[in-house]
């Protein structure tokens, strides 16, 4: 049976139902959340931006390491796990204490928007992500137009900075990494709907 957000069910149940179905569930006090499977646009810019963020960090040489969508994050001491994009970790990473393949430290996190995932990514996801102190950005990107939202920490716990880059032209600059990104990296080889920018 495919267990849904409906189901209670402990930690150690979460864990086996993620090794029997082969699935990743994110887990919410005890609920279980599918991540669906991504489209082939979400999965191309998932696959892109982990690439792009490794090589810049590479490049200038930054004692952090860019994750794909495999890696859990762990929020509230267990309580809850969630499966970002992509994400950065570093100085090291800190691994949960209480299932493997998750960590507490992240320091950006990425989600490709879809219809599907938009308000949750915008919501419950965000309110998970700046709960860890360790996050100071999140990077928001849409898969039908080249559009990115970055928000970012602005020293008070509760204070924020937006930022937009849109069209392929663009850049979009991660402040704690010290990095830019251009869109033309985390949209390559993507095709847009008709009527979006190419």
């Amino acid at each position: 049976m495919t267990a849904t957000i409906d189901q209670q069910v402990s930690l150690e149940e979460y864990i086996a139902t993620e090794q029997r179905e082969g699935q990743r569930y994110e887990y919410h006090y005890g609920k279980l959340r599918l991540v669906p499977g991504g489209t082939i646009p979400h999965s191309l810019v998932s696959s892109n931006i982990s690439r792009f963020l490794g090589n810049a960090l590479d490049a200038h040489e930054k004692d952090c390491i860019a994750f794909n969508a495999d890696l859990k994050v762990e929020v509230e001491d267990g309580k809850r796990f969630i499966y970002p994009d992509a994400s950065v970790v570093c100085g090291g990473l800190i691994a949960s204490a209480y299932i493997t393949g998750a960590v507490t430290n992240p320091q950006v996190v990425v989600e490709v928007l879809s219809k599907g995932s938009m308000n949750y990514d915008l919501t419950t996801k965000q309110r998970c992500y700046f709960s860890l102190p360790s996050v100071q950005e999140y990077l928001l990107i849409s898969q039908t137009e080249p559009f990115v939202t970055l928000i970012a920490r602005q020293g008070e716990p509760d204070l924020y900075r937006h930022s937009y880059a849109e069209g392929l032209n663009a850049t979009i600059h991660i402040p704690s990494l010290g990095i830019d990104l251009a869109l033309t990296d985390i949209y390559r080889k993507v095709t847009f709907p008709e009527g979006s920018e190419e």
